[in-house]
């Protein structure tokens, strides 16, 4: 996919002008293009704008909304389409992480704005538009946060989700010898938290990052005494394990020097089947949902891809993301292991109970494993099933 951060749109009005002063083309989707088969245009079929960037859209830049315009766009209606998280933020601060931010459980989420919202209100109110949707990506973020937004309505709908890749072909039918499988792309301070709590485990691991142990002092909401003494030592200790040892999905992948964790360096490499192929070797996936410490939760292509191999999966995100999961149709696996996790609010409580239920699995034979994983058939073969429905949720 030849994906580009910029803003794509769909039947916009003529009326509209561009950065040059000429009338907009109606149709300009680029990468997208092929992603959105007939199902969206139909669902929606008048004017919509995507915005497939993180931070502040850049509405100025691209549109000259004329009076004509105005009127046509308040008539028609129109859609604006967040495709990636949205950056948080609180009124006293910058961001803590390059382009959004993470926050201590202790602070009041309504008070928090947002830097796509804030582009879609300053649109609004500089153009006098009176009928536009916000579809945003984030669960239960529009519930927290809309008083703050009163000039246009935001609605859940996360067209990325519905356009992500569902098809991969793979004989699922494989005996696993390995309990975990953990993949990470963009280096984050918890993503690292938790590939070095499985580093000394029996599992397939994509690691592709060298960092000093200070990277693991996040200073924002994890302090010593989120973890108990073992833990921390073992965090700690299998930080080593991760710069000495090659953890690798891809092949021929040289390590990146983590220089400011803050940053979130990402590895460069195409995914390929040797990635898909490797989630057959293991008995349940740790995903690294794109963010952690947030009240709003997010889920991605990282939790689908389990669902398409096939195989259960503990996720490591901001609290309801197993809700959120629910909400569309799928199933998770609370029959077979403690989910309370993913209603804990305290970042550093949620992390300690995501090690629990890796504790609990690791303490299972394969033997164990095997069974339990035969009782999961029906629910593994309802989530695959859900897949090809979720672009109707």
């Amino acid at each position: 996919m030849n994906y580009k951060q910029d803003l794509f749109h769909f039947n916009l009005p003529t009326s509209i002008l561009d950065k040059s002063g000429k009338a907009v083309e109606p149709i300009h989707l680029g990468f997208l293009k092929k992603d959105f088969s007939p199902w969206v245009f139909k669902r929606h079929n008048g004017p919509f704008i995507v915005y497939t960037g993180n931070g502040n859209i850049p509405f100025k830049e691209r549109y000259t909304i004329t009076d004509q315009a105005r009127d046509d766009l308040n008539r028609l209606g129109l859609d604006i389409f967040v495709y990636e998280p949205m950056c948080f933020y609180t009124k006293t601060k910058q961001h803590n992480r390059c382009y959004y931010t993470e926050f201590r459980s202790s602070e009041d989420s309504s008070q928090y704005y947002c830097n796509e919202l804030d582009s879609i209100q300053e649109f609004c109110q500089n153009n006098n538009l009176t009928n536009v949707v916000a579809r945003i990506p984030d669960y239960d973020g529009y519930n927290k946060i809309s008083k703050n937004y009163n000039a246009f309505e935001i609605i859940l709908d996360d067209i990325f989700l519905k356009t992500v890749r569902k098809n991969i072909k793979i004989p699922h039918k494989k005996k696993f010898t390995k309990k975990f499988w953990c993949g990470i792309g963009r280096y984050t301070q918890p993503r690292h938290i938790v590939m070095s709590y499985l580093a000394d485990l029996d599992g397939d691991y994509g690691w592709y990052f060298k960092c000093m142990d200070d990277a693991l002092k996040d200073k924002t909401w994890i302090t010593p005494d989120q973890f108990n003494n073992d833990r921390r030592l073992k965090i700690y200790n299998n930080n080593n394990i991760l710069n000495r040892n090659n953890f690798y999905l891809e092949k021929d992948y040289k390590k990146i020097d983590v220089i400011d964790p803050s940053d979130g360096p990402i590895p460069n490499f195409q995914i390929s089947q040797d990635f898909f192929a490797s989630y057959l070797n293991c008995f349940v996936a740790v995903v690294n949902e794109t963010r952690f410490a947030q009240p709003f939760a997010y889920i991605s292509e990282k939790t689908l891809d389990p669902m398409i191999m096939h195989r259960p999966f503990i996720i490591s995100g901001p609290p309801k993301s197993l809700e959120y999961t629910r909400s569309l149709g799928f199933k998770t696996f609370s029959g077979f292991w403690d989910e309370s996790y993913d209603l804990e609010w305290d970042h550093g409580k949620r992390l300690n109970k995501i090690f629990d239920v890796i504790d609990y699995i690791n303490n299972l034979s394969l033997k164990e494993c095997r069974r339990i994983f035969k009782a999961m058939g029906p629910i593994l073969k309802h989530n695959h099933k859900m897949l090809s429905k979720l672009r109707f949720k």
